[in-house]
């Protein structure tokens, strides 16, 4: 997955694999698994931004079909 900074806007996810986009997810996913032992505000919000990324770059994978 890649991330171009874009004047005027945080920023344009463009999504790699499907396994890159799952992967991504998965990590947000341990991110506030690992809240529940580390209550850490930063890692619950990391955590849930990742998620939302990688959610978003999957739903872009596969709504672009297979090549």
């Amino acid at each position: 997955m890649e991330v171009t900074s874009t004047f005027g806007k945080l920023g344009a996810v463009r999504a790699g694999t499907r396994g890159d986009s799952a992967a991504l997810m998965g990590y947000g996913i341990a991110a506030l698994a690992a809240w529940l032992w580390f209550p850490c505000l930063a890692l619950l919000i990391a955590g849930a931004v990742v998620t939302a990324v990688g959610a978003v770059s999957l739903v872009t994978v596969l709504s672009r079909g297979r090549a």
